[in-house]
């Protein structure tokens, strides 16, 4: 079953809640400014070069997520996309929230999707509460070296919850998790996120590294886009030249011997 239509399942799921999603907060409080405002930006070639993913033009999403922020995504990749893949064939996003509304993290997911994009967490950087929701939206996810998730339970407005009879929350709260649920299916990450969520209270937070990340698919390629990309590289270069290309990843990889053998032994002339 393709994402599309696991995403599709999700947010009808999300229709029969949306017209209380408004006073949804998915933002980490603790040592959060409550004045902060979201920035999403297109980055072209910046002057400096690092040697890094983010010398190639990118978009930059920072700060608390808001409404209409999809809307600015989208109008970034409509105009830049082609100058975006040029480098690597996907599209490099950058993250650096503690979170925000929820539902248009999830709208910016899927269109993130949709454009085949790359994202990831900078080194010392944060991806925080609804942030996670994007992160989970790439082909390909990276956290790098001293880069942070955090979760928590998203919560509703407080008056408005407040407001409602106990069995009325309980299947709200239950909705909104059997949504959350399906956008991590969809994107080909571990249900197991959406549990870590729920064991910290909405009010504090619960920071993870890229170890954590790793086992439950929020770093590595989503599995669909991996073996259409590996269908891809055979149907271009054929199953020997990919199966002897692996061997020179491994030897790489290994550290056992010098990168000058592996490039005698498995890397053809």
């Amino acid at each position: 079953m393709g994402w599309e239509v696991l995403l599709g399942g999700m947010i009808a799921v999300w229709k029969r809640f949306e017209k209380f999603v408004a006073g949804l907060l998915f933002t980490t409080i603790v040592g959060f400014p409550i004045l902060c405002f979201a920035e999403v930006e297109y980055v072209p070639y910046p002057v400096e070069k690092t040697g890094r993913v983010q010398d190639e033009p990118h978009i930059r999403i920072f700060g608390e997520i808001k409404k209409g922020d999809d809307k600015k995504v989208q109008t970034i990749i409509d105009l830049y996309r082609g100058q975006m893949i040029r480098k690597f064939g996907i599209m490099p996003v950058t993250l650096d929230s503690h979170g925000g509304d929820v539902d248009t993290a999830m709208q910016i997911g899927a269109k993130l999707r949709n454009a085949y994009a790359w994202t990831m967490v900078d080194m010392n950087d944060e991806c925080s509460s609804a942030c996670v929701f994007i992160l989970a939206s790439g082909v390909r996810r990276d956290v790098f070296s001293g880069g942070k998730i955090g979760l928590h339970r998203p919560r509703f407005d407080q008056e408005y919850f407040a407001g409602l009879s106990r069995v009325e929350s309980e299947s709200l709260y239950g909705s909104l998790l059997d949504g959350l649920r399906s956008y991590f299916l969809a994107m080909g990450v571990s249900e197991k996120v959406i549990d870590d969520m729920v064991k910290t209270p909405s009010w504090k937070i619960d920071y993870r590294d890229r170890e954590y990340a790793e086992t439950v698919g929020l770093v590595g390629d989503d599995p669909s886009f991996h073996e259409w990309q590996r269908a891809q590289d055979v149907k271009e270069y054929g199953e020997s030249d990919m199966k002897m290309q692996d061997l020179w990843v491994e030897c790489y990889n290994s550290g056992i011997v010098s990168y000058s053998i592996c490039d005698r032994l498995y890397k053809k002339p």
